[in-house]
């Protein structure tokens, strides 16, 4: 869990760094473009760790090789692991509640709202819809708790109404309805959810606040030129928005609906509807699909990759592995019971037997008419002594160090009359052998 975390974060950083470059350079194309770019972005953050999970891993070693760490390293590493783990699980648990008392909210106004099944309004909305072909019929609804339109459902959509709705003038109703239908056309409501996932996930990172952000503005600039491409005025459609903004400061609009009138950089927005020489595209599903197919297959690779650590490099003269000195210590005993001839005790037999197949945090100490073998507790030396050295047949031999041997067995200053190849096994440290 703790590598999909970071993994996640890592990737989505990129992703929402890369999208920032791409809106930048449509800076010159229509709101509909940029938004496209912002959504396809925090969908792909949204999905990073499904992805993470699910596809097969692709390593790559790219991250510098880990250095030597403390006996108490691991555990150290897993506290921290898990702590990181429930400060991330905290975040994102405030960030679904909030959206969830946001969704409460609309739930309410949906309950103590009036549906609007006769008159005017859903005559309106049934010409408009069928003027941008929605698939879907949307209910309107009305009520006295709000200031602003707004709109929430994917399956079934709700527009909903202030009550002053009933005293606009025919033209306002008109631009103000096609605003909200068309984000029920671009599926609005669900890219806001998606968004709100990424910020569940990402909390952490202030790209993704950043980028859902942008896409709010983006949204709404869209949705606005969409309804001057129509034939609204400019002028009186900035002053329907104006009026709204202004009644907004009196009531909360629920996070979990998306509203026709926002504050978040409400003056570029009005400044945009009376540029006229601002590109007011839409784009066509031919052209949305391929653009999100790709982006969905570019992530999927990039999140494949899961970055591993180099491989230590062994310099010459390095420690030998705990492996190497078990097979060296084994093959040592059996040449000296192959010289002296066969041992007499058969537990010292079968512990020479088992030395490849020893731990490697135990220490053992091989004595042997020939030759003297010490292999310490981690592995990394191996002290083979012949007896020629030590002077004598290598026969007499004294451990010194008596707390590191093994209680079991015996040690005193009485010559040895017969070869055997018998093991002292210790916990910590090489029992000091001396031989005279």
């Amino acid at each position: 869990m703790e590598r999909i975390l970071w993994e996640t974060a890592l990737v989505g950083a990129v992703i929402l760094a890369a999208a920032g470059v791409v809106a930048e350079t449509l800076r010159g194309r229509s709101a509909a473009a940029r938004h496209l770019v912002w959504a396809i972005g925090l969908a792909c953050v949204a999905a990073l760790p499904l992805l993470e999970a699910g596809l097969p891993g692709w390593r790559l070693p790219l991250l510098p090789a880990a250095p030597e760490a403390a006996g108490s390293g691991p555990v150290a590493a897993g506290s921290a692991a898990g702590l990181l783990f429930t400060l991330w699980l905290i975040g994102a648990a405030a960030v679904v509640g909030t959206t969830m008392v946001g969704r409460s909210r609309v739930s309410w106004l949906a309950r103590t709202s009036v549906p609007l099944d006769g008159g005017a309004w859903p005559a309106l909305a049934s010409s408009l819809g069928d003027r941008l072909r929605l698939p879907r019929r949307v209910a309107i609804r009305r009520s006295d708790r709000v200031t602003t339109p707004m709109m929430w459902g994917i399956l079934r959509p709700v527009i909903l109404l202030p009550a002053e709705a009933d005293g606009w003038p025919e033209r306002m109703r008109r631009d103000v309805l096609l605003h909200e239908l068309v984000h029920v056309k671009r599926n609005d409501y669900a890219i806001q959810v998606l968004a709100r996932l990424a910020c569940a996930i990402h909390w952490f990172n202030p790209l993704v606040w950043a980028a859902a952000r942008r896409l709010r503005i983006e949204r709404e600039r869209a949705c606005d030129d969409h309804v001057l491409q129509a034939g609204a005025d400019p002028c009186d459609y900035a002053a329907s928005l104006l009026a709204m903004a202004r009644a907004l400061g009196r009531s909360k609009r629920p996070t979990a609906a998306v509203a026709m009138a926002d504050r978040t950089r409400f003056g570029e927005r009005l400044a945009a509807l009376l540029d006229p020489r601002r590109p007011r595209g839409v784009l066509a599903r031919r052209t949305v699909m391929p653009a999100a197919l790709t982006a969905a297959l570019v992530v999927s690779l990039v999140a494949a990759v899961q970055p591993t650590r180099r491989a230590t490099t062994s310099a010459p003269g390095a420690a030998m592995t705990a492996s190497a000195p078990a097979a060296a210590l084994t093959d040592w005993a059996r040449a000296a019971e192959t010289t002296h001839g066969p041992t007499s005790d058969p537990a010292a037999s079968r512990a020479a037997r088992s030395a490849s197949a020893a731990p490697a945090s135990r220490v053992a100490v091989y004595q042997a008419p020939a030759v003297r073998i010490v292999l310490s507790g981690d592995g990394d030396r191996v002290e083979m002594v012949p007896a020629a050295s030590v002077g004598g047949d290598g026969r007499d031999i004294h451990v010194k160090d008596s707390e590191a041997c093994d209680p079991g067995e015996s040690h005193d200053s009485t010559p040895r009359t017969e070869p055997a190849v018998r093991p002292v096994q210790v916990a910590a440290r090489p029992a000091e052998v001396t031989a005279h």
